[in-house]
């Protein structure tokens, strides 16, 4: 569970201008764990249809592509238009990827305790540097649509079903690396989750940049401050580069240190 704590804490952490209300959130993502039972029922009956013949890479496409991906997504999407979507608190952009993330790791935290329990630790600590990251970051790039359409003039259903189909597709993609068991596709994984992490920390970003513009922030002047949320810099400033110098060091240096770990451990 402490992988899906910690991506939450991320998600909160770039949401610290305008923060929503922890209650609003825990409820999402209660539901949407509680939405991996469905999805697990519905699965295990789409399971019953008669792989004979198929051989190994068709049938792990018919599983990502149509018994898993598109029910599991559409189970951490759901939680977000029943509890968030018409909610007073839902009042910006970045909302709808706070919403849809916490839905998500709920999702994949529920998940992984379920495999964790019938397959092993082993099998949890994989998931938690790739299955985990997954959730996470796919209901970020959804919930970013999400957001852009509930405050979108026109157009709102054609953003849902674009965020929806980015999640999918990343999530297929995903499973159907993993379930081909082929050494020479399964090389690709690691790849693949650090590229839809790069992307979601810059939906991230991206998310944060409009909370800042829609409050005024990104807008005063560059000296003002008395906007700004205690311990941050300016925008204007941050912008230009002239943040604390110490605050930018270590973060380059984890960041480095990181990502050299992660090369290691995907060459190994």
């Amino acid at each position: 569970l402490l992988p899906a704590a910690l991506l939450m804490y991320l998600v909160l952490y770039m949401d610290r201008n305008e923060r929503e209300p922890m209650g609003l959130v825990l409820k999402t993502m209660v539901l949407g764990g509680l939405g991996f039972i469905p999805a697990w029922l519905v699965e295990t009956a789409m399971g019953f249809f008669p792989y004979n013949g198929w051989g190994a890479i068709p049938q792990a496409a018919w599983d990502s592509f149509v018994r898993i991906a598109p029910i599991e997504e559409l189970a951490k999407m759901a939680p977000v238009f029943l509890l968030a979507w018409n909610h007073p608190q839902f009042n910006e952009e970045n909302d709808g990827i706070v919403y849809s993330a916490s839905s998500a790791l709920g999702f994949a935290a529920v998940e992984n305790l379920f495999y964790v329990l019938s397959q092993g630790f082993a099998v949890g600590l994989a998931r938690a540097v790739t299955s985990l990251p997954l959730h996470c970051f796919a209901g970020v790039v959804m919930g970013y649509y999400i957001g852009r359409a509930r405050f979108a003039s026109s157009g709102a259903r054609r953003l849902i079903a674009l965020g929806f189909l980015w999640a999918y597709l990343a999530h297929a993609a995903y499973d159907f690396l993993v379930l081909s068991k082929s050494p020479l596709i399964l090389l690709l994984l690691m790849p693949m989750v650090a590229v839809l992490m790069i992307i979601g920390l810059g939906v991230l970003k991206k998310g944060r940049s409009m909370s800042l513009v829609r409050s005024g922030v990104a807008s005063q002047p560059e000296g003002d401050q008395s906007q700004c949320p205690r311990g941050e810099i300016s925008p204007a400033k941050a912008l230009q580069g002239k943040g604390p110098t110490g605050r930018q060091t270590w973060k380059a240096v984890t960041g480095r240190i990181l990502l050299s770990l992660c090369a290691l451990f995907w060459i190994l």
